[in-house]
């Protein structure tokens, strides 16, 4: 076998390793974090344009479905972000309060823009490679403020506390 293409090779494997270890540790975070919120007796749940089918079966597999009291895909609301109506239809469903729920998203134009404009608290979770460098360009954000920035998903816990304290 050609030297050059075994080094690429288990230069490749080793990369795909690390980064199922990184999501493993990752996991766990994301799975301690909603079990510590699910403990404070607040509602979760998960919105997202993800098809049905997919989105569940996906935090099925990450081990998360069961920590959450909905998960709605814009598959069953009938609208996508960032539609407001994606935000409303389930807040009507639920008998929730815009005032009384957070949303966190990691998209200015997808997520928190649409979600302000219902009445929603927003976080904008950004990760350091999204900080420096946006994953995705649409037109001008400046204008979209966030209530809150973290950058990691176990900030959440100090968030919240810090809000039911206030």
């Amino acid at each position: 076998m050609n030297e050059k293409l075994l080094d690429e090779l288990l230069r490749t494997y080793r990369q795909g390793f690390k980064l199922v270890l990184q999501t493993r540790e990752r996991l766990k975070r994301v799975n301690q974090t909603l079990r510590e919120i699910d403990s404070k007796g607040l509602i979760l749940s998960v919105l997202s344009n993800e098809r049905k089918e997919y989105l569940k079966k996906g935090l099925q597999f990450a081990g998360l479905l069961s920590l959450f009291d909905f998960v709605l895909s814009s598959e069953e609301i009938g609208y996508e972000k960032p539609d407001v109506r994606f935000f409303e239809i389930p807040l009507t469903q639920y008998n929730l309060k815009p005032r009384d729920t957070l949303y966190v998203g990691d998209d200015l134009f997808r997520d928190i823009y649409p979600a302000s404009r219902v009445g929603l608290k927003t976080a904008l979770i950004l990760r350091p490679l999204r900080e420096s460098k946006p994953w995705r360009s649409y037109q001008d954000q400046s204008q979209v403020k966030p209530d809150f920035r973290i950058s990691e998903i176990h900030e959440l816990v100090h968030l919240i506390n810090k809000q039911q304290s206030d």
